[in-house]
This record gives structure tokens, C-alpha cells and sequence, in this order.
């Protein structure tokens, strides 16, 4: 009996002296999974700016475009020659902030979701339509603001299909964004719009990669059709400023790195694993 206390008392004394010794911070590694959006629930908000540009003129869309910005309207498009009712071609770009994020983050998921409005469409279209999402490249020295109109002039600034800042910095290469290796990259992502209202998903795990290893890598992304031209149909999205809290664009993100100095919000669900493994809910 006194030999089985002994090692019952010596047991717990080594495992006391392990789970008391002091851990090191690379011995436990967070793991978060966050939404970065502006819908009701998101777990950061204010970090995505999107617009999108077009040189449509004549038919439905009026006059030239290639001066007017979109940062405030509610519903984004994207097309190829033929679907303006006239030449012209319209691209959305989105830029997500990921700079909060430690870089020595490793990214294990990242998918980015946006509504696919049908029923806003001026021209439907009938068939599944692929669409890519391509990064904005280095060329263009830093990224856009979104802009404060809602299909009017730019002001100082703002982008426009003719200008990344209007109207005294064009874009790198050529107007829109048209120029493959100076203005935009080769496609990360591509996903299929069927012909309802939904919400499409494109992973661009690699891309968030990039963004969060070095964040002057973060320029944002184009996402326009499989091929820039030419199409005759027209996708709509929402975009960050319809109104209700819902079905605005964002970024789902999972990411480990290794802990250091740790605060968590009140209310934050924290898990940690046998194995150094913290996971973590935000609040």
C-alpha cells in the first residue's frame, strides 16, 4: 500500500512540474478561423473597400463611363464587349485589409464570398458563367481607395476605369486594368455563377498567403469574367453598401501562428489542446 501511495504521489508530482513548468511562446500555436466583412456578425468590419469600372457607352448605360466611379453604389457588374449595348467592359476590384494579422501567419483556408444578384441583371444570363479572380499586381505602386460615388464624375483621387487615382495617376499598364502582368496577375480562383441568387465562393488561400507574408503585396483583385473578353453577359453583385446587414462580400480566413503576447476580448471561446494547440472564437 505505501509503495502504490508512493507512486501515486510521485505521478502527480511530474505532472505538476509539467503543466507548471513556464511554455515558451513557440510552444503553442493560435488557431483562428474570422470573417472580415461588413454584414451583421462579421468579426471585423471596415476593412473592405470594392468598386468596380467600366468604359460602357451608348445603349442602357448612357454616355461614357470611363471617368465616373462606383464606390458607393449597391449593386456592382461585370461583363465583356457586347453586353454595354455598345464597346466597353466592366470589372469589379476588391481590396481587403489583412494587415492586423501576425505575418508569420500560415494560412490553411481563405474563400471569398459575394451575392450573386440574378434577378438585377439587365441582360440574364441562361448558362453557368465562370468567373476568375486575378490580383492586382505591384505595377499600380499601391492600392485604390473605393470612392464615394454612386455612377458620377470622379472626384480627385477616386477610381475610374481611365484612372487609378483621378485624374492624375493612371493605372500601370493601360486603362481598366487591361494590360496582363503590369495592371493584373494570372487567375488564383475561378467558380461557376449559376442563374439564381446566391452567395458564389472563390478560395484564394494562396493570394491571402501573400497578402498577410508581406502586406505591400495587397494591391486587392479584379474579378471579371474567365476570359476578359468576349462576352455578352452581364453579372451582377451587391456589394459592401447594400443596406439590411446582409449579403455584403467577405472574407472567411483560417490562420495558426505562433503565440507570444495573447489578449482575447470578454467572451472570446478559447480551447486549448493537449499538443499546444489554442483555438479561438472571437467574441
Amino acid at each position: 500500500m505505501k509503495r502504490i501511495l508512493t507512486i501515486v504521489v510521485l505521478t502527480l508530482f511530474v505532472w505538476l512540474m509539467i503543466f507548471d513548468a513556464p511554455q515558451t511562446a513557440d510552444a503553442l500555436i493560435i488557431n483562428k478561423t474570422i470573417t472580415i466583412g461588413d454584414n451583421n456578425g462579421d468579426d471585423y468590419n471596415g476593412l473592405i473597400n470594392d468598386t468596380y469600372v467600366q468604359d460602357c457607352s451608348g445603349g442602357l448605360f448612357g454616355p461614357s463611363h470611363k471617368n465616373k466611379n462606383y464606390g458607393a453604389t449597391t449593386v456592382f457588374y461585370t461583363s465583356s464587349w457586347g453586353a454595354c449595348q455598345g464597346s466597353g467592359q466592366m470589372r469589379i476590384l476588391i481590396h481587403i485589409d489583412t494587415s492586423f494579422i501576425p505575418t508569420n501567419a500560415s494560412v490553411s483556408a481563405a474563400t471569398f464570398y459575394a451575392y450573386h444578384y440574378h434577378d438585377g441583371e439587365i441582360g440574364f444570363h441562361t448558362d453557368n458563367i465562370d468567373l476568375k479572380i486575378r490580383p492586382i499586381l505591384s505595377g499600380n505602386d499601391a492600392w485604390w481607395p473605393e470612392g464615394t460615388k454612386d455612377d458620377a464624375t470622379a472626384d480627385s483621387g477616386e477610381p475610374t476605369w481611365n484612372h487609378k487615382e483621378y485624374d492624375t495617376v493612371s493605372w500601370a499598364g493601360s486603362a481598366g486594368l487591361s494590360t496582363a502582368d503590369t495592371d493584373y496577375g494570372s487567375g488564383v480562383a475561378t467558380s461557376t455563377v449559376a442563374t439564381n441568387s446566391e452567395y458564389v465562393g472563390w478560395d484564394i488561400t494562396s493570394l491571402a498567403q501573400d497578402w498577410i507574408s508581406d502586406n505591400s503585396n495587397n494591391l486587392g483583385f479584379m474579378l471579371a469574367h474567365n476570359t476578359l473578353c468576349c462576352s455578352s453577359f452581364i453579372i451582377s453583385f451587391y456589394s459592401s453598401e447594400i443596406a439590411g446587414g446582409t449579403r455584403r462580400p467577405y472574407l472567411e480566413l483560417t490562420y495558426s501562428y505562433p503565440a507570444s503576447n495573447i489578449y482575447f476580448k470578454p467572451g472570446t471561446n478559447i480551447q486549448i489542446k493537449p499538443e499546444g494547440i489554442i483555438n479561438i472564437k472571437p467574441a
